[in-house]
Protein backbone atom coordinates (compact mmCIF):
# COMPACT_ATOMS: atom_id res chain seq x y z
CA UNK A 1 0.00 0.00 0.00
CA UNK A 2 1.03 3.66 -0.43
CA UNK A 3 1.20 3.66 3.52
CA UNK A 4 3.61 1.14 3.47
CA UNK A 5 5.69 1.99 0.84
CA UNK A 6 6.13 6.08 2.32
CA UNK A 7 6.68 4.69 5.94
CA UNK A 8 9.47 2.39 4.83
CA UNK A 9 11.10 5.19 2.42
CA UNK A 10 11.07 7.09 5.63
CA UNK A 11 12.44 4.64 7.91
CA UNK A 12 15.34 4.41 4.87
CA UNK A 13 15.61 8.78 5.12
CA UNK A 14 13.56 10.10 8.12
CA UNK A 15 14.33 13.71 6.88
CA UNK A 16 13.81 13.69 3.20
CA UNK A 17 11.17 16.85 3.08
CA UNK A 18 9.57 15.26 -0.30
CA UNK A 19 8.95 12.17 1.85
CA UNK A 20 7.73 13.58 4.98
CA UNK A 21 5.47 15.75 2.49
CA UNK A 22 3.62 12.74 1.06
CA UNK A 23 3.37 11.41 4.12
CA UNK A 24 1.37 14.22 5.73
CA UNK A 25 -0.37 14.41 3.04
CA UNK A 26 -1.82 10.60 2.78
CA UNK A 27 -2.25 11.13 6.62
CA UNK A 28 -4.47 14.27 6.15
CA UNK A 29 -6.52 12.28 3.69
CA UNK A 30 -7.10 9.44 5.94
CA UNK A 31 -8.83 12.19 8.37
CA UNK A 32 -5.41 12.03 10.96
CA UNK A 33 -5.22 15.82 11.38
CA UNK A 34 -3.28 15.43 14.12
CA UNK A 35 -0.33 13.01 13.22
CA UNK A 36 -0.41 15.20 9.25
CA UNK A 37 0.22 18.40 11.81
CA UNK A 38 2.67 16.54 13.20
CA UNK A 39 4.88 15.64 10.08
CA UNK A 40 4.02 19.14 8.34
CA UNK A 41 5.72 20.54 11.41
CA UNK A 42 8.94 18.25 11.19
CA UNK A 43 8.87 19.50 7.31
CA UNK A 44 9.29 23.11 8.83
CA UNK A 45 11.90 21.72 11.17
CA UNK A 46 14.02 21.18 8.36
CA UNK A 47 12.69 23.71 6.04
CA UNK A 48 11.65 26.62 7.40
CA UNK A 49 9.90 28.34 4.56
CA UNK A 50 9.07 25.33 2.84
CA UNK A 51 6.08 26.53 0.89
CA UNK A 52 3.80 23.33 0.68
CA UNK A 53 4.26 22.51 4.62
CA UNK A 54 2.89 26.41 5.52
CA UNK A 55 0.13 25.76 2.90
CA UNK A 56 -1.06 22.52 4.71
CA UNK A 57 -0.71 23.81 7.82
CA UNK A 58 -2.59 27.03 7.04
CA UNK A 59 -5.45 25.00 5.43
CA UNK A 60 -5.40 22.22 8.78
CA UNK A 61 -5.89 25.41 10.63
CA UNK A 62 -8.99 26.52 8.99
CA UNK A 63 -10.30 23.33 9.11
CA UNK A 64 -9.86 23.54 13.12
CA UNK A 65 -11.35 26.90 13.10
CA UNK A 66 -8.32 28.84 14.42
CA UNK A 67 -8.34 31.49 11.63
CA UNK A 68 -5.94 33.80 13.18
CA UNK A 69 -2.93 30.68 12.82
CA UNK A 70 -4.26 30.06 9.86
CA UNK A 71 -3.61 33.83 9.00
CA UNK A 72 -0.41 33.47 9.91
CA UNK A 73 1.01 30.26 8.40
CA UNK A 74 -0.37 31.65 4.98
CA UNK A 75 1.29 35.12 5.31
CA UNK A 76 4.56 33.11 6.31
CA UNK A 77 4.08 31.01 2.99
CA UNK A 78 3.72 34.51 1.01
CA UNK A 79 6.66 36.26 2.74
CA UNK A 80 8.81 33.48 1.90
CA UNK A 81 7.51 32.68 -1.65
CA UNK A 82 5.68 36.03 -2.90
CA UNK A 83 5.70 35.12 -6.37
CA UNK A 84 3.74 31.92 -5.69
CA UNK A 85 -0.38 32.56 -6.15
CA UNK A 86 -1.93 29.39 -3.75
CA UNK A 87 -1.51 31.62 -0.43
CA UNK A 88 -3.06 34.94 -1.62
CA UNK A 89 -6.14 32.66 -2.90
CA UNK A 90 -6.03 31.26 0.40
CA UNK A 91 -6.05 34.27 2.00
CA UNK A 92 -9.31 35.72 -0.20
CA UNK A 93 -11.37 32.97 0.62
CA UNK A 94 -10.15 32.98 4.31
CA UNK A 95 -11.37 37.02 4.74
CA UNK A 96 -14.27 36.12 2.61
CA UNK A 97 -15.46 34.01 5.30
CA UNK A 98 -14.65 36.15 7.65
CA UNK A 99 -16.44 39.14 6.09
CA UNK A 100 -13.80 41.02 5.87
CA UNK A 101 -14.27 41.94 1.96
CA UNK A 102 -11.72 44.42 1.21
CA UNK A 103 -9.24 42.64 2.67
CA UNK A 104 -10.65 39.33 0.15
CA UNK A 105 -10.71 41.63 -3.09
CA UNK A 106 -6.59 42.59 -2.42
CA UNK A 107 -6.12 39.40 -1.97
CA UNK A 108 -7.77 37.66 -5.11
CA UNK A 109 -6.17 40.98 -6.98
CA UNK A 110 -2.61 39.42 -6.10
CA UNK A 111 -3.58 35.95 -6.78
CA UNK A 112 -5.00 36.89 -9.98
CA UNK A 113 -1.72 39.04 -11.45
CA UNK A 114 0.10 35.72 -10.91
CA UNK A 115 -2.17 33.06 -12.12
CA UNK A 116 -4.47 34.86 -14.36
CA UNK A 117 -6.20 31.63 -16.06
CA UNK A 118 -6.80 29.66 -12.61
CA UNK A 119 -10.68 29.83 -12.48
CA UNK A 120 -10.82 29.45 -8.70
CA UNK A 121 -9.55 32.56 -8.29
CA UNK A 122 -12.28 34.18 -10.17
CA UNK A 123 -15.19 32.22 -8.65
CA UNK A 124 -13.89 33.10 -5.24
CA UNK A 125 -13.42 36.78 -5.77
CA UNK A 126 -16.77 36.65 -7.87
CA UNK A 127 -18.72 35.26 -4.49
CA UNK A 128 -16.93 37.95 -2.05
CA UNK A 129 -18.13 40.47 -4.41
CA UNK A 130 -21.54 38.88 -4.18
CA UNK A 131 -21.64 38.71 -0.65
CA UNK A 132 -20.56 42.28 -0.09
CA UNK A 133 -23.28 42.96 -2.53
CA UNK A 134 -21.16 44.73 -5.37
CA UNK A 135 -22.92 43.54 -8.38
CA UNK A 136 -20.40 45.53 -10.56
CA UNK A 137 -17.32 44.28 -8.87
CA UNK A 138 -18.57 40.43 -9.54
CA UNK A 139 -19.26 41.37 -13.21
CA UNK A 140 -15.62 42.61 -13.79
CA UNK A 141 -14.41 39.75 -12.40
CA UNK A 142 -16.83 37.13 -14.14
CA UNK A 143 -15.93 38.89 -17.29
CA UNK A 144 -12.35 38.53 -16.87
CA UNK A 145 -12.94 34.57 -17.12
CA UNK A 146 -11.50 33.38 -20.78
CA UNK A 147 -13.97 29.91 -22.25
CA UNK A 148 -12.41 27.45 -20.58
CA UNK A 149 -12.40 28.99 -16.97
CA UNK A 150 -16.80 29.41 -17.47
CA UNK A 151 -17.10 25.59 -18.04
CA UNK A 152 -15.67 25.41 -14.27
CA UNK A 153 -18.59 24.57 -11.77
CA UNK A 154 -17.74 27.14 -9.28
CA UNK A 155 -17.23 30.05 -11.96
CA UNK A 156 -20.82 29.01 -13.57
CA UNK A 157 -22.26 29.06 -9.70
CA UNK A 158 -20.96 32.35 -9.23
CA UNK A 159 -22.38 33.45 -12.43
CA UNK A 160 -25.92 31.77 -11.76
CA UNK A 161 -26.04 33.71 -8.45
CA UNK A 162 -24.66 37.14 -10.19
CA UNK A 163 -27.64 36.48 -12.84
CA UNK A 164 -30.18 35.75 -10.39
CA UNK A 165 -29.55 39.13 -8.10
CA UNK A 166 -29.75 41.24 -12.15
CA UNK A 167 -33.21 39.46 -11.97
CA UNK A 168 -32.21 37.21 -15.02
CA UNK A 169 -34.18 34.36 -13.85
CA UNK A 170 -34.22 32.38 -17.06
CA UNK A 171 -30.03 32.99 -17.41
CA UNK A 172 -29.81 31.87 -14.04
CA UNK A 173 -31.67 29.01 -13.91
CA UNK A 174 -30.12 27.21 -17.45
CA UNK A 175 -26.39 28.09 -15.82
CA UNK A 176 -27.80 26.78 -12.03
CA UNK A 177 -29.28 23.39 -14.02
CA UNK A 178 -25.45 22.71 -15.30
CA UNK A 179 -24.10 23.58 -11.53
CA UNK A 180 -26.32 21.06 -10.57
CA UNK A 181 -24.86 18.25 -13.01
CA UNK A 182 -21.66 18.81 -11.46
CA UNK A 183 -21.89 19.81 -8.21
CA UNK A 184 -25.58 17.53 -7.08
CA UNK A 185 -24.91 18.91 -3.28
CA UNK A 186 -23.64 22.04 -3.38
CA UNK A 187 -25.61 24.05 -1.46
CA UNK A 188 -25.48 27.46 -3.45
CA UNK A 189 -26.60 25.97 -6.82
CA UNK A 190 -29.43 24.14 -5.28
CA UNK A 191 -30.86 27.13 -3.45
CA UNK A 192 -30.23 29.67 -6.14
CA UNK A 193 -31.69 27.38 -8.70
CA UNK A 194 -34.83 26.85 -6.66
CA UNK A 195 -35.70 30.72 -6.49
CA UNK A 196 -35.01 31.16 -9.97
CA UNK A 197 -37.74 28.84 -11.37
CA UNK A 198 -39.61 30.14 -7.99
CA UNK A 199 -39.67 33.92 -9.25
CA UNK A 200 -40.29 32.25 -13.54
CA UNK A 201 -43.41 30.96 -12.15
CA UNK A 202 -42.36 27.58 -12.32
CA UNK A 203 -43.88 25.99 -9.58
CA UNK A 204 -43.89 22.64 -10.05
CA UNK A 205 -40.49 22.34 -10.47
CA UNK A 206 -39.47 24.56 -7.97
CA UNK A 207 -41.30 22.17 -5.47
CA UNK A 208 -39.91 19.44 -6.65
CA UNK A 209 -36.38 20.38 -6.28
CA UNK A 210 -37.03 22.09 -2.26
CA UNK A 211 -38.43 17.93 -1.69
CA UNK A 212 -35.81 16.37 -3.41
CA UNK A 213 -33.22 18.33 -1.68
CA UNK A 214 -35.00 18.78 1.74
CA UNK A 215 -33.41 15.84 3.34
CA UNK A 216 -29.56 17.28 2.10
CA UNK A 217 -30.58 20.56 3.28
CA UNK A 218 -32.92 19.82 6.42
CA UNK A 219 -31.40 22.76 8.57
CA UNK A 220 -30.98 25.50 5.88
CA UNK A 221 -33.38 28.66 6.20
CA UNK A 222 -33.47 28.83 2.44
Amino acid sequence: SADRDLKEALSLAPNNVNSLMNFGTLLWKMGQKDSARQTFNHVLELDKNNRQALSALGYLARDAGDNKLAESYFQRAIAAHPKDYVSYLALGDLYTAERNFGSAEKNYQSAYQLMPTNPLIISGAANAALESHNLNLAQQWLQRANAKMNTNAQVQRERERYLFFKGDYAESAKLGESVLTKLPSDREGIVYLAYDLYYLGRFDEALALVNKYEPILKNDKD
